[in-house]
């Protein structure tokens, strides 16, 4: 059975987390989208992190979708960065060859700290 995706934010000191839990792919992605340039068009500015510590797979689809949103973040103000990334999905951004633009954090802690300090802050 295929699991899919649920989406979960929460938002603490501006920095909005989104967790991506099951399978990111083509059947997925369009509510993923409509979700996540909600929660952009709504927090401009913010700063952002995917936690993906339980996105089980990621397909091309799921890739543009990341792309697309890292985009739309940096167009509103803010910044966009992925945390306790599985080893599935890390493989596949390799391959893609994102990792220079899809910045990856081990834990949320650090993810945070990164955006803070992108801000200045």
């Amino acid at each position: 059975m295929r699991h899919r995706l649920t989406i979960n934010h929460t938002e603490v000191e501006g920095i909005i987390t989104i967790a991506l839990c099951g399978r990111l792919d083509i059947e997925s992605v369009p509510e993923a989208r409509e979700y996540l340039e909600k929660l952009i068009e709504e927090k401009p500015g913010s700063g952002i992190i995917l936690d993906l510590a339980e996105l089980e797979y990621i397909s091309s689809f799921g890739l543009s979708l990341l792309i697309g949103v890292l985009k739309e973040t940096r167009r509103a103000g803010g910044e966009l960065v992925l945390a306790r990334v599985r080893q599935f999905v890390d493989q596949v951004i390799d391959i893609a060859n994102l990792k220079p633009i899809l910045k990856s954090y081990d834990s949320l802690a650090e993810a945070g700290q990164a955006l803070k300090s992108k801000d200045g802050s």
